[in-house]
């Protein structure tokens, strides 16, 4: 990794270069399409405080969204994770994930959650690197391809220095 990394809460003058950076990523992700994400869902995340980013000196390289989960209470899921095609598999995906959850911890959130599907493989790899707990597959309104499915992953987080 580069030094200067940095992983921060997006501010709004981020949200056209997150978008751009988004449809870069969406050619390389099939999941992705015209219709999801947009700008409309990056906003969303931005407004409630919960959309991050993770930078090397003024560029954004990378960045992933939450929002109140649909699974569990009291719960964040975590959304819309990207980092550039150019830095994949050089550690910046564990550095967002492990600087949100500090973030998110500190703040006193204790458990997030998120979804993969089936065939992603190298996510359903990284999470379970990362400790989440495959809760196993789950019905969701993107269940249209035949054997496609998602998983649900759990995660308890707690504050630094606390157990």
């Amino acid at each position: 990794m580069e030094q200067g990394s940095n992983v921060r809460r997006a501010q709004e003058k981020d949200l056209l270069e997150i978008v751009k950076l988004c449809e870069f990523v969406k050619k390389t992700y099939p999941l992705w399409n015209e219709y999801y994400p947009i700008y409309d869902n990056f906003f969303e995340d931005y407004q409630k405080n919960l959309l991050f980013i993770l930078t090397i000196g003024e560029e954004i390289i990378g960045s992933i969204g939450a929002e109140k989960s649909d699974w569990h209470e009291n719960t964040l899921t975590l959304h819309m994770f990207m980092v550039h095609p150019d830095y994949r598999n050089q550690g910046y995906g564990a550095l967002i994930f492990q600087e949100v959850e500090k973030i998110l911890a500190d703040e006193g959130w204790k458990r997030l959650d998120l979804l993969v599907r089936n065939d992603n493989l190298k996510a359903i790899k990284m999470y379970d690197k990362f400790h989440y707990q495959n809760l196993g597959a789950v019905k969701t309104p993107w269940d249209f391809e035949e054997g496609k499915f998602y998983f649900l992953f759990v995660k308890k987080i707690t504050q630094i220095g606390k157990n």
